[in-house]
């Protein structure tokens, strides 16, 4: 089965599965148009796809590695020798390594683990996209340029030691020998799980090379740090796992490990990110706790103001605080304020990740119920229409409410309710996102008026952004967005002109000067100043003197 069409501007999609639900349900549960791609055709295994596949010419091909009569990897083989350009995504299990490896060492360019949710395939078919239109722009599609092999393999590789790290029933020994054979020793007095990824604010291409700018020294932590190693895990992100001494020890490690990556965060203004750790275990094979609470504290990025570290240190236990359920009448009407910060905070690259958080701890039950489900659809659209009333006041926003009608009557499944929250989630973040007004003006003007209070003391984003109630990285976001300048560099601004007041208009030292300005550090206040104005703070003064 096959489609063709005219389209020439968008990303073609070809898919080889054997599975007949699984091709179904990839090929229906995207809008392949509206999401920037034509799905061109399917097959049912290598040898049905092989011609429809030089016939319509896909830019991404997806398939299965074990399939009858023509596997995924001698698919892969054939593709790569008429096609050379095009990008192939693998769709695997763990027992499959030996197949996707060898389909890697023959140009595969992505690989995927199954099962896959059809938000992480979509995720991964955009960033491949990306890529795809960035080397036709460089004019380096024709030569079918492709990933490096030995790096997919190598990824492959710590994702398989990291599953098997936190599975349960591993012995120590076993875990330390494959530990062994990974290069790393795993042998520690009480080891942790860090989970973080990096979310773009807005998509854009100059953010997908920022992002692997800071996987890449995420990733070098390993090397700078003793005691720590990371695991790369495709569209999931980072998991680091800390291995550390005595308690005070390890304390310390885990305090220089969140410094270093938020310093490492710190240069890349336009990113959104957010890390979260587990507790504490004593034995290596316990590993599978600490996991589990990581990924519990990592769902509370939908529910916190905050989207740093801090935002999950309080949670170290893994306790039942902010834990989203929904078996009740009751617990549903409080998950819409979950719903509401993440209006509030969320962008639309996350809209899959928080969807799948929200109806993973929603009970089968309840969406078996006709009526829950109609509730949940109505509950979802007062709360996406009361925020667009509140942004605009004069505009009540551009809810649909002849599609919640249809929603009411035609939703039957839990991927059906899902798919409408998530177009729900989407409209409304792009009226929050384009709503005239100055939406934004009340946050920067609140946050500049306590730059203005506050620059003589050691001030951050993240204690500005506490006061105003929103992330750390969201506000960093429109900040740099609606002044064309980061809060790090507005702030230094602020601190530079009030100390060339002082220097024009007092008989203070310029020690004085920089303390009374919000430097601590002589040196560092000089370093600033000069930077900013050309010149020394005293050389500044002398200029001024002259000109009287």
């Amino acid at each position: 089965m096959f489609a063709k069409s005219g389209t020439t501007d968008k990303i073609k999609i070809f898919l080889a599965e054997d599975d007949a639900l699984i091709r179904n349900s990839i090929q229906k549960s995207i809008s392949w148009g509206e999401e920037g791609f034509e799905f061109v055709g399917s097959a049912a295994d290598g040898e049905l796809a092989y011609p429809l596949i030089l016939e319509t010419k896909p830019d991404i091909l997806i398939t299965d590695i074990k399939m009858p009569f023509v596997d995924g990897f001698e698919l892969s083989q054939m593709v790569k020798r008429e096609l050379p350009a095009v990008k192939i995504l693998i769709l695997t299990g763990y027992s499959d390594f030996d197949m996707t490896k060898a389909a890697i060492k023959t140009g595969a360019s992505e690989y995927l683990l199954k099962p896959v949710p059809s938000s992480k395939l979509l995720k991964t078919l955009h960033s491949m996209a990306e890529q795809i239109r960035t080397e036709k722009e460089n004019g380096s599609w024709c030569a079918g340029k492709t990933d490096s092999a030995a790096e997919l393999e190598s990824a492959y590789r710590e994702m398989r030691l990291f599953s098997e790290l936190i599975s349960e029933g591993r012995s120590f020994s076993y875990l330390l020998e494959l530990g062994k054979k990974a290069g790393v020793n795993l042998g520690a007095q009480n080891y942790k799980i860090c989970l973080f990824n990096i979310m773009s604010a807005e998509n854009k291409p100059e953010d997908v090379k920022l992002k692997s700018e800071a996987g890449k020294r995420l990733k070098n932590l390993e090397n700078m740090m003793t005691g720590i190693h990371c695991f790369w895990r495709a569209e999931e992100g980072w998991a680091f796992l800390l291995m550390g001494g005595e308690e005070g020890a390890a304390k310390k490690l885990e305090e220089e490990f969140i410094s270093k990556v938020q310093t490492i965060m710190s240069d890349y203004s336009t990113l959104r990110y957010f890390g979260a750790m587990g507790s504490r275990v004593c034995r290596l094979r316990e590993l599978g706790i600490s996991f589990a609470g990581a990924e519990k504290n990592f769902s509370r990025r939908f529910e916190e103001k905050r989207s740093t570290f801090e935002a999950a240190d309080h949670f170290f236990d893994g306790g039942e605080a902010g834990e989203l359920k929904t078996n009740s009448w009751n617990d549903i009407w409080n998950s819409r304020r979950v719903i509401e910060k993440f209006l509030r905070n969320g962008t639309k690259e996350e809209i899959p990740d928080f969807t799948e958080q929200y109806f993973r701890e929603t009970a089968d039950w309840n969406i078996e119920s006709m009526l829950m489900r109609r509730y949940m659809i109505i509950d979802i659209y007062i709360t996406v229409m009361s925020f667009e009333q509140r942004l605009h006041k004069d505009d009540g926003g551009q809810t649909d409410q002849t599609a919640l009608q249809n929603a009411i009557y035609n939703v039957r499944t839990r991927e059906d309710v899902k798919i409408y929250m998530q177009a729900m989630l989407e409209n409304a973040l792009h009226f929050r996102d384009n709503t005239e007004g100055g939406r934004y003006s009340d946050i920067i003007g609140r946050a500049k008026e306590l730059i203005a209070k506050n620059y003589k003391k050691k001030l951050s984003l993240e204690e500005v952004a506490d006061q105003i109630g929103m992330s750390p990285s969201y506000l960093s976001f429109i900040f740099s967005k609606e002044t064309g300048q980061t809060f790090v560099t507005y702030l230094t601004k602020v601190r530079v002109q009030k100390a060339k007041e002082l220097l024009e208009n007092s008989a203070m030292k310029t020690s004085e000067i920089g303390f009374e300005v919000g430097y601590k550090e002589p040196h560092y206040f000089c370093t600033v100043f000069k930077k900013s104005e050309g010149c020394s703070p005293k050389e500044y003064r002398f200029r001024c003197r002259r000109r009287l």
